[in-house]
């Protein structure tokens, strides 16, 4: 017989290896295409292959019980935590993407662990306008600590984990 805490150890490592399979995939539909496109006005970049792909694997995260974030971080749910962030740290975010002009901002990537849902990733669905655009990516540039802005490639979706 599993212990308790075995099963827990288990399910955890569980979850770090969905997040290992995913990982890169928050940043790859923002990094800059080998087309050249260094424009300053941030405008799409034809780079439908990797962009599609993400989208693709996005809208699978989201059909696969994804939730709004903030209904699913409502402090009703007591057992709703994040993975490496606390739910008050991913309201703080989620409410980031909402003010950039973010269209919906889902919780993905659930797993149940003991008494919790622990939430792994956020997924972004991207504003058709070109300022929320790129208002949008500079909040993800910042949840991931990066140094440069991301280019818009046009994607409709940004797959962000939680870690």
């Amino acid at each position: 017989m599993i212990s308790r805490y075995s099963a827990i150890s288990l399910s955890i490592l569980f979850c770090i290896a969905v997040l290992l399979a995913f990982t890169g995939c928050n940043k790859s539909s923002s990094a800059p295409t080998s087309s050249g496109n260094s424009s300053s006005t941030n405008t799409p970049a034809a780079a439908p292959s990797q962009s599609q792909d993400d989208d693709d694997k996005a809208q699978t995260l989201i059909a696969d019980k994804g939730v709004e974030a903030r209904e699913w971080l409502n402090p009703s749910h007591a057992n709703h935590v994040g993975f490496k962030m606390s739910p008050a740290t991913m309201l703080d975010w989620t409410n980031k993407f909402y003010a950039a002009g973010a269209a919906k901002v889902y919780c993905v990537d659930m797993q149940t662990i003991g008494n919790n849902e622990i939430c792994a990733m956020f997924v972004i669905e991207m504003p058709s306008d070109p300022a929320a655009r790129k208002a949008v990516l500079k909040v993800s540039d910042n949840l991931n600590e990066e140094d440069h802005p991301s280019l818009d490639n046009g994607e409709k979706y940004l797959i962000e984990a939680l870690d």
